[in-house]
């Protein structure tokens, strides 16, 4: 019956973690349940905030401050550029194009084939004429994925492809880069680019890059944000899937 409650957690979560997250989906209440389970629980448990009893909120009182209630950003920056969630920056760098009048298409989750916008013209969406590939990333791109993004286009019939980065891109792809027809965007230059739209272009821009829990990374099988795990081996910290182990992406914190 408790499994109803919590699908998602089983075998995911230790004895203490399941044992709190029951507790916060059935708040208990000793005041109005005197025969309450709280009695036959060990110390470590009754002493946790999640066995508190449920309290109203005086009237007026706002409360803690949520994920949407955080002040965000004032403008657009390369640190905040470099430190989004990758799919954000994806969808940053998709709306870019559309201002620039391309119909710009992205994937929501699942295998992409290594092109995460496709640009089509407004006449004709469904003729492709651009493929990007982007890179929200804190080290440099090298030739390596260049080659990579070259066989894509190879792969698609694509003669121009764009690759665009939070970071830089070292010199060996950038020379790749100019001899083989693909046009290098790296974190200054997208957003010196972002900077010369209008106000409300920008301002659209920030909006997309600071929207919802805009720091946690999404997980690219599921298409939904990622939890902290910490590795019991070495106690390092990793952005994991909620849905383990049926989905084992991982991110390097």
């Amino acid at each position: 019956m408790y499994w109803k409650i919590i699908p998602d957690y089983r075998g995911i979560l230790s004895f203490h973690e399941l044992a709190l997250t029951f507790l916060r989906a059935w708040p208990i209440t000793t005041e109005r349940h005197p025969d309450s389970p709280r009695r036959l629980m060990p110390r470590w448990l009754m002493e946790s905030d999640a066995c508190s009893p449920v309290k109203e909120q005086p009237p007026g009182d706002p409360g803690p401050a949520d994920v949407g209630d955080r002040p965000g950003p004032a403008a657009l920056s390369l640190e905040l550029l470099q430190s989004i969630d990758w799919k954000l920056f994806e969808e940053v760098c998709a709306e870019y194009f559309r201002l620039c009048g391309f119909h710009a298409t992205t994937q929501r989750c699942g295998a992409d084939g290594g092109i995460d916008i496709r640009l089509g013209l407004p006449s004709d969406p469904s003729r492709i004429v651009n493929i990007v590939q982007c890179k929200r990333w804190g080290k440099p791109v090298r030739i390596k994925e260049l080659r990579e993004f070259l066989g894509v286009m190879a792969a698609n019939k694509i003669s121009h492809g764009v690759f665009v980065t939070s970071s830089t891109f070292n010199v060996k792809a950038k020379k790749f880069a100019a001899e083989n027809g693909v046009y290098l965007l790296d974190g200054e230059g997208i957003l010196k680019r972002i900077m010369e739209r209008s106000r409300a272009d920008r301002e659209r821009l920030l909006e997309i890059a600071t929207e919802g829990d805009y720091l946690t990374p999404t997980c690219a099988s599921c298409g939904i944000k990622l939890v902290s795990r910490r590795n019991k081996k070495d106690n390092s910290t990793f952005w994991g899937c909620i849905n383990y182990p049926q989905c084992w992406y991982t991110l390097p914190a």
